[in-house]
């Protein structure tokens, strides 16, 4: 069992001597570096890089560097036709046949970090462009030139971050099978602090996960960008949504522990074959179910905030569908939305998944979206709105 999992595992592993000999590689070392990294070839004859540019499986830092086990050092690594992949290597000491040997992982981090750098590049830019706007408020008979300037510099920047976004995480309007799928994300600004992301984990398993940064704009849109980036490494890692949403706890403990930033998130595995849902949530707005007769079925199943604390504190609840039942998902932008009288779009908005139990997805989703803003009277939202609507159907 071992051994199969080292052949078949999702990342890279290699074990090698204190020589930089490789002892071992797996299939996806081999299908991703070529054979130079096949038994007996030299791991040091690779372009890997640590931060500070060593290449650290050299005679001179192999011994210094791998002293220790860790886990998810950055490394960089520069293929021969002179593309650039960055790592998270773990690396623990072994022993086989009485060799002392080292046993590497390589976690390939390359389209998260490019993404990441994506918005840390436009935070900055635009936190460089608030500061000369500042200086330039002092030069009278420049001001209206150069902060429309500056102005559309920031609108170029942020609609390039919209579009980002819309790439990471897009609407869908989908069949699987019997079911049908809808989901609008709605920011309040022009970027959201909402997520979405749907893993296709086999043909009759979905995985949907919700999640909502408080606020919205700029910060809650990076917190949401970090979170994908865990979810992806964490659903290569893991299976049991437990253990992979305690993944994504860890890694953003550090992150939302010591911020006024907070977090929410769900995850909800649907068995298609069955209409079994597996929900686990960490303090994120309740599952609903709208059943084929009418009735709404909202369980509250709350759990602790995202990252709040070191151990995962969550709720686990088992739901099932029947034909012509609703599953929905949703951020508390959409119950919290109120009027001039500050009265909450909560009981309205069940009311609407009652009267509309025989609607698809989308015209659901557009019928609530419609009386958000029928109820708030106002043109734009007071905080991101995000909903998903898996509907079995009458079949």
């Amino acid at each position: 069992m071992e051994d199969f999992y080292f052949d078949f595992a999702p990342e890279c592993l290699i074990i090698i001597d204190y020589d930089s000999k490789i002892y071992k590689s797996n299939k996806k070392a081999i299908t991703f570096f070529g054979k130079i990294v096949d038994s007996g070839f030299q791991l040091s004859n690779l372009a890997f890089n640590n931060t500070v540019k060593e290449n650290i499986f050299q005679t001179q830092y192999i011994h210094t560097y791998f002293e220790f086990g860790f886990e998810n050092r950055e490394l960089t690594y520069r293929s021969t036709e002179g593309y650039l992949f960055h790592f998270l290597l773990s690396s623990e000491k072994i022993t086989i046949e009485e060799k002392n040997l080292l046993f590497l992982s390589f976690k390939n981090v390359t389209d998260f970090i490019s993404y990441k750098n994506i918005f840390e590049e436009l935070y900055n830019s635009l936190s460089t462009k608030t500061i000369e706007l500042d200086t330039v408020l002092a030069e009278k008979e420049k001001t209206y030139k150069l902060l429309k300037m500056k102005d559309d510099e920031m609108l170029r920047q942020l609609n390039l971050a919209k579009e980002v976004q819309r790439g990471l995480f897009p609407e869908l309007i989908r069949k699987y099978g019997s079911y049908s799928v809808a989901t609008k994300i709605q920011p309040a600004s022009t970027i959201s602090g909402d997520m979405v992301v749907f893993n296709e984990k086999s043909n009759d398993i979905l995985d949907i996960v919700i999640a909502d940064v408080t606020g919205h704009g700029i910060p809650a849109a990076l917190i949401t960008m970090l979170l994908k980036m865990s979810l992806q490494v964490a659903l290569t890692s893991f299976d049991d949504p437990i253990y992979i949403l305690d993944q994504i706890n860890k890694d953003m403990h550090t992150v939302l522990s010591n911020s006024a930033i907070f977090a929410t998130i769900l995850f909800a595995r649907v068995t298609f074959s069955t209409g079994e849902i597996i929900v686990v949530n960490c303090g994120h707005p309740s599952p609903i179910i709208v059943r084929a007769n009418g009735n709404v079925e909202v369980d509250e199943i709350g759990g602790m905030l995202l990252g709040v604390v070191e151990n995962l504190d969550f709720n686990i609840y088992n739901m099932k569908l029947e034909k012509g039942d609703s599953f929905i998902l949703i951020t508390d932008g959409i119950t919290e939305a109120s009027n001039n009288q500050d009265v909450f779009f909560e009981n309205k908005f069940l009311e609407i998944l009652k009267n509309n139990v025989k609607s698809d997805p989308q015209i659901l989703i557009d019928t609530v979206m419609k009386n958000i803003f029928l109820h708030t009277g106002k043109s734009e939202l007071q905080d991101d709105i995000s909903i998903v609507c898996l509907k079995k159907e009458n079949v």
